[in-house]
């Protein structure tokens, strides 16, 4: 089934883009934030149409009830303080990274392609992955250099991460100006 959009989210780059999609709108929803207040508060951001706009962030189209997540607690990311993974629970951010990985090498128009991909690259065969799709993209760019890309550290590494989020919860609180 297919949510219908209403509003826009615009981001700075593509990799905002591709943490939206693939990573926060999943925490908002029924992760970090699922029991958070108000009940509803996932629902205007997660129906949001996302797209990349430097020159003019924010949101439009929609009244979000509430615009404040903490997106770059390391409790949340899964991080210790000095930005290692935390071996006893949820590595969100390594996650996150491999998302951003992937999308620059395969494009990141299509983040459900992106998100399915990463997670496709990570079974131990390729006859496992059911989505014709994915399999092709995966069949295309090849499996070793697809997880080359989602472990390249260098490529997008934490720091990279923070600042992008720090400015999503910067541009998540700014009403964007109507498109002319």
């Amino acid at each position: 089934m297919t949510r219908e959009r209403r509003g826009v989210i615009a981001f700075r780059n593509a990799d905002q883009r591709v943490l939206w999609d693939c990573e926060l709108t999943g925490q908002i929803s029924d992760g970090q934030w699922e029991n958070s207040l108000p009940q509803d508060h996932w629902e205007a951001w997660c129906a949001a149409a996302t797209i990349v706009d430097p020159s003019n962030v924010g949101y439009e189209g929609f009244y979000p009830r509430r615009d404040s997540y903490g997106f770059t607690r390391k409790t949340f990311l899964g991080v210790l303080a000095d930005f290692t993974p935390d071996p006893h629970g949820f590595y969100l951010a390594g996650r996150a990274m491999e998302y951003v990985r992937v999308s620059r090498l395969i494009g990141a128009e299509d983040t459900d392609l992106v998100e399915a991909v990463r997670d496709g690259i990570g079974y131990a065969s390729l006859s496992s992955i059911t989505n014709d799709k994915v399999l092709r993209t995966i069949v295309r760019f090849g499996l070793d250099p697809l997880r080359a890309a989602a472990d390249d550290v260098a490529a997008y590494a934490i720091t990279d991460l923070m600042a992008d989020l720090r400015d999503i919860q910067s541009i998540i609180k700014v009403r964007r100006l109507a498109a002319a």
